[in-house]
């Protein structure tokens, strides 16, 4: 298994028999001009290979690009969680796929002959396991940010216990502006604890160390650059 980190949270994850692309946001800007790439992305769209499956986790517009989703060969089966609303199904249609599969959630389902993925809901949000023979990965893009930890660690543990994963992508830390500055004079001090905004994240990091001798790797911010943790023992 290959995995490429192309820029923000767009993955491309090649497995003995097949190629997924993961949120794909390689083209220009997202969210109505607000948000760039730095660095920019230094893949174009014209020179990835052919890819079999796009993964879209969740509808937010740095991760469902249409703009980059437009560039792409509409051959591609596009893989997206079944959740409560058809909103991503019909906004595909709309943009020309007709190869769209629904993934349940926590079922595996085999894609291919050797490889072998898993969708798991959380908070609108959605992760995605892939395995083959060779090895296993774990792509949590955005889902820890609004999941609080008594729903997300029990299900990472569960899927941990499956597939015991090679590498993960988790996000670290909040998308923003650059740089940040704030004035508030009216809030209680503990309400702006920083700790509370990044708690969930840092509790589901922690998880990560019932993974023997794995590597993982955090998204930084909003997928903006990854970092190496080195290894969790």
């Amino acid at each position: 298994m290959r995995v490429e980190m192309i820029g923000h949270a767009a993955l491309l994850c090649e497995t003995e028999d097949t190629r997924i692309l993961m949120d794909p946001w390689i083209v220009g800007p997202a969210l109505f001009r607000s948000w760039w790439h730095i660095p920019e992305v230094t893949r174009d769209v014209s020179e990835l290979p052919p890819v079999d499956y796009i993964y879209i986790s969740h509808l937010h517009r740095d991760h469902f690009h249409d703009p980059t989703l437009e560039r792409l060969d509409r051959r591609a089966t596009v893989l997206v969680p079944r959740i409560y609303h058809d909103g991503m199904v019909r906004r595909l249609k709309k943009l020309g796929y007709t190869r769209i599969r629904e993934l349940p959630h926590f079922r595996e389902v085999a894609i291919s002959h050797r490889t072998r993925v898993a969708c798991v809901q959380m908070s609108g949000d959605s992760v995605l396991a892939v395995a083959d023979s060779s090895a296993a990965m774990l792509n949590a893009n955005d889902a820890f940010q609004g999941a609080h930890p008594k729903v997300s660690v029990p299900l990472l543990r569960a899927l941990s216990e499956r597939y015991m994963f090679d590498v993960a992508f988790l996000s670290f830390g909040t998308a923003g502006p650059f740089p940040k500055c704030y004035r508030i004079d009216d809030a209680p001090p503990k309400t702006l604890d920083p700790w509370i905004k990044e708690r969930a994240m840092l509790i589901t990091s922690c998880w990560a160390r019932v993974q023997r001798g794995r590597k993982w790797w955090f998204r930084s911010p909003e997928g903006s650059r990854c970092l190496p943790t080195g290894c969790c023992g």
